[in-house]
C-alpha cells in the first residue's frame, strides 16, 4: 500500500486539495507569514493561490480564526503584499 498524500482545507474558499499544492500561512512572534519551507514550527493554516481565495479569507476574517492572532489593516495589508509577491515568484494570479 502507498503512502497517504495529506490533504488541508483552503481557509480561503473551504475547498479541499494536496497540501503540497496549498500555501501554508503561519503565526510566528505574533504575525503571520508565509511558510516556505515546510518546515516551520508554529499554528499553521493553508491557503489556495488564488487571488480570491485570499480576499475571501480577509473578508470572513478567516487568518483571524485560524490562527488564533488579531489582525489589525496593516497587518492585512502587510501579509497582501507577501502574499502578490510569492504569487509573482511562482507565476499564479
Amino acid at each position: 500500500m502507498g503512502k497517504e498524500i495529506p490533504a488541508r482545507t483552503c481557509i480561503g474558499c473551504g475547498a479541499q486539495r494536496l497540501k503540497k499544492e496549498l500555501i501554508r500561512l503561519t503565526r510566528v512572534d505574533g504575525r503571520i507569514m508565509i511558510e516556505t519551507t515546510g518546515k516551520q514550527l508554529g499554528r499553521g493554516a493553508y491557503l489556495c493561490s488564488r487571488e480570491s481565495c485570499f480576499q475571501g479569507a480577509v473578508k470572513r476574517k478567516t487568518f483571524q480564526k485560524a490562527l488564533s492572532i488579531e489582525l489589525d489593516e496593516a497587518g492585512i495589508e502587510s501579509l497582501a503584499k507577501e502574499f502578490q509577491a510569492k504569487m509573482r515568484l511562482v507565476g499564479t494570479e
